[in-house]
Protein backbone atom coordinates (compact mmCIF):
# COMPACT_ATOMS: atom_id res chain seq x y z
CA UNK A 1 0.00 0.00 0.00
CA UNK A 2 2.14 2.95 -1.24
CA UNK A 3 2.65 6.44 -0.06
CA UNK A 4 -0.57 8.36 -1.26
CA UNK A 5 -4.01 7.34 -0.19
CA UNK A 6 -5.79 5.65 2.28
CA UNK A 7 -4.99 1.97 2.93
CA UNK A 8 -8.43 1.19 4.74
CA UNK A 9 -10.47 2.00 1.71
CA UNK A 10 -8.40 -0.88 -0.09
CA UNK A 11 -11.41 -3.43 -1.15
CA UNK A 12 -8.52 -6.18 -0.66
CA UNK A 13 -7.38 -5.28 2.51
CA UNK A 14 -8.75 -8.65 4.28
CA UNK A 15 -7.34 -10.41 1.46
CA UNK A 16 -3.48 -8.30 2.21
CA UNK A 17 -3.68 -8.52 5.98
CA UNK A 18 -4.28 -12.94 5.21
CA UNK A 19 -1.07 -12.61 3.30
CA UNK A 20 1.15 -11.12 5.66
CA UNK A 21 -0.23 -13.37 8.58
CA UNK A 22 0.59 -16.72 6.56
CA UNK A 23 3.91 -15.66 5.22
CA UNK A 24 5.20 -14.07 8.36
CA UNK A 25 5.09 -10.45 7.05
CA UNK A 26 3.82 -7.25 8.44
CA UNK A 27 2.36 -4.23 7.80
CA UNK A 28 2.95 -0.24 8.62
CA UNK A 29 -0.31 1.91 7.81
CA UNK A 30 -0.63 5.12 8.09
CA UNK A 31 -4.03 6.12 8.20
CA UNK A 32 -6.50 8.89 8.82
CA UNK A 33 -8.31 6.66 11.39
CA UNK A 34 -11.65 7.30 10.17
CA UNK A 35 -12.29 4.27 8.61
CA UNK A 36 -11.09 1.61 11.22
CA UNK A 37 -14.18 0.99 13.36
CA UNK A 38 -15.46 -0.71 9.58
CA UNK A 39 -11.76 -2.25 9.35
CA UNK A 40 -11.61 -3.63 13.30
CA UNK A 41 -13.15 -7.29 12.78
CA UNK A 42 -10.65 -7.81 10.08
CA UNK A 43 -7.48 -6.80 11.86
CA UNK A 44 -8.82 -8.57 14.75
CA UNK A 45 -8.72 -11.48 12.90
CA UNK A 46 -5.18 -11.15 11.65
CA UNK A 47 -3.53 -9.03 15.39
CA UNK A 48 0.04 -10.41 13.83
CA UNK A 49 -0.41 -8.84 10.22
CA UNK A 50 0.23 -5.01 11.49
CA UNK A 51 2.87 -4.01 13.11
CA UNK A 52 2.41 -0.08 13.54
CA UNK A 53 -0.96 2.32 12.75
CA UNK A 54 0.08 5.65 12.75
CA UNK A 55 -3.06 8.03 12.62
CA UNK A 56 -2.54 11.01 10.09
CA UNK A 57 -4.58 14.10 12.26
CA UNK A 58 -4.33 17.83 10.67
CA UNK A 59 -6.15 19.41 14.03
CA UNK A 60 -6.18 19.64 17.65
CA UNK A 61 -9.39 20.54 17.51
CA UNK A 62 -12.84 20.26 15.65
CA UNK A 63 -13.05 23.47 14.07
CA UNK A 64 -9.58 23.34 12.91
CA UNK A 65 -9.71 19.39 11.45
CA UNK A 66 -12.64 20.01 9.98
CA UNK A 67 -11.28 22.98 8.29
CA UNK A 68 -8.00 21.59 7.39
CA UNK A 69 -9.31 17.61 6.42
CA UNK A 70 -12.63 18.96 4.45
CA UNK A 71 -14.77 16.01 5.09
CA UNK A 72 -13.22 14.86 8.43
CA UNK A 73 -15.49 14.03 11.39
CA UNK A 74 -13.07 14.81 14.30
CA UNK A 75 -15.52 13.30 17.17
CA UNK A 76 -15.42 9.88 14.90
CA UNK A 77 -12.08 10.49 14.81
CA UNK A 78 -11.69 10.52 18.61
CA UNK A 79 -14.35 8.00 18.98
CA UNK A 80 -11.78 5.48 16.50
CA UNK A 81 -8.79 6.52 18.65
CA UNK A 82 -10.88 5.14 21.68
CA UNK A 83 -11.40 2.09 19.65
CA UNK A 84 -7.60 1.46 18.56
CA UNK A 85 -6.75 1.90 22.53
CA UNK A 86 -8.88 -1.04 23.62
CA UNK A 87 -7.18 -2.92 21.37
CA UNK A 88 -4.34 -2.17 21.48
CA UNK A 89 -4.51 -2.69 25.32
CA UNK A 90 -6.25 -5.98 25.24
CA UNK A 91 -4.55 -7.55 22.43
CA UNK A 92 -1.43 -9.68 23.24
CA UNK A 93 -0.04 -8.57 19.55
CA UNK A 94 -1.47 -5.15 19.01
CA UNK A 95 0.19 -2.80 16.37
CA UNK A 96 1.97 -0.32 17.43
CA UNK A 97 -0.23 3.03 17.42
CA UNK A 98 1.38 6.00 16.79
CA UNK A 99 0.15 10.09 15.65
CA UNK A 100 1.52 11.91 12.64
CA UNK A 101 0.83 15.52 12.96
CA UNK A 102 1.78 17.27 9.47
CA UNK A 103 2.75 21.24 10.95
CA UNK A 104 1.48 24.56 9.06
CA UNK A 105 0.61 27.74 9.73
CA UNK A 106 -3.12 26.59 10.27
CA UNK A 107 -1.76 24.04 13.02
CA UNK A 108 1.41 25.33 14.65
CA UNK A 109 -0.02 26.87 17.17
CA UNK A 110 -2.01 23.64 18.50
CA UNK A 111 1.06 21.77 19.26
CA UNK A 112 0.26 22.32 22.93
CA UNK A 113 -3.45 21.49 22.30
CA UNK A 114 -1.99 17.86 20.08
CA UNK A 115 -0.23 16.65 23.15
CA UNK A 116 -3.44 17.35 25.15
CA UNK A 117 -5.76 15.76 23.42
CA UNK A 118 -3.67 13.03 22.31
CA UNK A 119 -1.40 11.54 24.42
CA UNK A 120 -4.10 9.44 26.50
CA UNK A 121 -4.61 7.67 23.21
CA UNK A 122 -0.70 7.48 22.10
CA UNK A 123 1.62 8.26 24.10
CA UNK A 124 4.31 11.13 24.47
CA UNK A 125 6.53 8.93 23.23
CA UNK A 126 4.55 8.30 19.67
CA UNK A 127 3.66 11.61 18.37
CA UNK A 128 5.74 12.78 16.08
CA UNK A 129 5.27 16.66 14.32
CA UNK A 130 7.07 17.10 10.84
CA UNK A 131 6.65 20.31 8.67
CA UNK A 132 5.62 20.93 5.18
CA UNK A 133 7.70 19.54 2.16
CA UNK A 134 7.76 20.84 -1.36
CA UNK A 135 7.82 17.43 -3.75
CA UNK A 136 8.16 19.47 -6.84
CA UNK A 137 10.72 19.15 -9.08
CA UNK A 138 10.77 23.01 -9.37
CA UNK A 139 11.51 23.98 -5.96
CA UNK A 140 12.48 20.04 -4.14
CA UNK A 141 16.21 21.24 -3.68
CA UNK A 142 15.62 24.39 -1.77
CA UNK A 143 15.54 24.66 2.33
CA UNK A 144 12.50 25.62 3.47
CA UNK A 145 10.98 27.84 6.27
CA UNK A 146 14.47 29.79 6.18
CA UNK A 147 14.52 33.95 5.86
CA UNK A 148 16.82 33.08 2.36
CA UNK A 149 16.10 30.42 0.51
CA UNK A 150 19.11 28.47 -0.97
CA UNK A 151 18.95 26.55 -3.90
CA UNK A 152 21.42 23.10 -3.20
CA UNK A 153 20.47 21.81 -6.56
CA UNK A 154 22.33 24.87 -7.83
CA UNK A 155 25.44 25.61 -5.38
CA UNK A 156 25.87 21.87 -3.65
CA UNK A 157 25.17 19.37 -6.23
CA UNK A 158 26.25 15.96 -4.55
CA UNK A 159 26.31 13.04 -6.91
CA UNK A 160 25.24 10.71 -4.27
CA UNK A 161 23.33 7.49 -4.24
CA UNK A 162 19.67 6.89 -3.41
CA UNK A 163 20.11 4.87 -0.64
CA UNK A 164 16.63 3.18 -0.89
CA UNK A 165 17.69 1.71 -3.77
CA UNK A 166 19.60 -1.04 -1.54
CA UNK A 167 17.04 -0.52 1.10
CA UNK A 168 13.13 -0.45 -0.05
CA UNK A 169 11.08 -2.21 -2.40
CA UNK A 170 7.56 0.35 -3.23
CA UNK A 171 4.73 -1.52 -4.47
CA UNK A 172 1.95 0.41 -6.01
CA UNK A 173 -1.52 -0.35 -6.11
CA UNK A 174 -1.95 -2.47 -9.44
CA UNK A 175 1.31 -4.62 -8.75
CA UNK A 176 3.45 -2.52 -10.30
CA UNK A 177 7.05 -2.19 -8.45
CA UNK A 178 8.68 1.57 -8.57
CA UNK A 179 11.83 2.08 -7.22
CA UNK A 180 11.01 5.47 -5.77
CA UNK A 181 9.43 5.88 -2.58
CA UNK A 182 7.69 8.83 -4.13
CA UNK A 183 7.09 7.96 -7.49
CA UNK A 184 3.00 8.91 -7.34
CA UNK A 185 2.42 8.57 -10.50
CA UNK A 186 3.74 5.35 -11.50
CA UNK A 187 7.20 6.65 -13.70
CA UNK A 188 10.04 4.76 -12.12
CA UNK A 189 8.85 1.15 -12.69
CA UNK A 190 10.74 -1.58 -12.38
CA UNK A 191 8.99 -4.81 -12.39
CA UNK A 192 5.41 -6.25 -11.87
CA UNK A 193 5.05 -8.75 -8.77
CA UNK A 194 1.72 -10.15 -10.92
CA UNK A 195 4.40 -11.24 -13.50
CA UNK A 196 7.74 -11.81 -11.27
CA UNK A 197 8.94 -12.50 -7.99
CA UNK A 198 10.26 -9.93 -5.90
CA UNK A 199 13.49 -11.33 -5.81
CA UNK A 200 13.45 -11.55 -9.52
CA UNK A 201 12.76 -8.03 -9.69
CA UNK A 202 15.04 -6.45 -6.85
CA UNK A 203 17.90 -8.74 -8.73
CA UNK A 204 16.93 -7.59 -12.53
CA UNK A 205 18.60 -5.48 -14.86
CA UNK A 206 15.83 -2.81 -14.54
CA UNK A 207 16.94 -2.54 -10.85
CA UNK A 208 20.88 -3.07 -11.42
CA UNK A 209 21.02 -0.38 -14.11
CA UNK A 210 19.00 2.44 -12.39
CA UNK A 211 21.44 1.64 -9.14
CA UNK A 212 24.53 1.43 -11.58
CA UNK A 213 23.43 4.85 -13.23
CA UNK A 214 22.80 6.50 -9.27
CA UNK A 215 26.43 5.25 -8.36
CA UNK A 216 27.91 7.38 -11.47
CA UNK A 217 26.01 10.15 -10.69
CA UNK A 218 24.17 10.18 -14.45
CA UNK A 219 21.07 10.43 -13.61
CA UNK A 220 20.37 13.32 -15.41
CA UNK A 221 17.24 11.84 -17.99
CA UNK A 222 15.30 10.52 -14.86
CA UNK A 223 13.36 13.42 -13.79
CA UNK A 224 12.41 11.86 -10.25
CA UNK A 225 15.91 10.82 -9.23
CA UNK A 226 17.54 14.33 -10.61
CA UNK A 227 14.90 16.78 -9.10
CA UNK A 228 15.38 15.08 -5.93
CA UNK A 229 16.87 16.44 -2.28
CA UNK A 230 16.29 13.08 -0.91
CA UNK A 231 19.38 12.11 -2.25
CA UNK A 232 21.25 14.88 -0.51
CA UNK A 233 19.28 14.72 2.80
CA UNK A 234 19.56 10.59 2.68
CA UNK A 235 22.71 9.95 1.37
CA UNK A 236 25.16 9.84 3.82
CA UNK A 237 24.96 6.85 5.41
CA UNK A 238 25.36 5.29 1.55
CA UNK A 239 29.01 4.21 2.05
CA UNK A 240 28.20 2.33 5.86
CA UNK A 241 24.79 0.73 3.91
CA UNK A 242 27.17 -0.87 0.46
CA UNK A 243 30.04 -2.39 3.23
CA UNK A 244 27.06 -4.15 4.84
CA UNK A 245 25.54 -5.17 1.95
CA UNK A 246 25.47 -8.85 -0.16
Amino acid sequence: MHTVGEPLMYSGFKDVLKICSENGMYLWITTNGLLLDKKMSKIKEYPRAIKHMAFSVDGATEKSYETIRRGGNFRKLLSNSDLMKEYCNNTKFAFIPSLQVCLSKENFDEIPIFYKVFTKYFGIENMLFSFLSNLSAEHGNNIYYADAKIDLGEHYRLNCPCKLLWHQIHVLHDGKVSACCRDYDGELIVGDIKKESILDIWNGEKYNRLREKHIKGDVGDIPLCRDCYETIRRGGNFRKLLSNSD
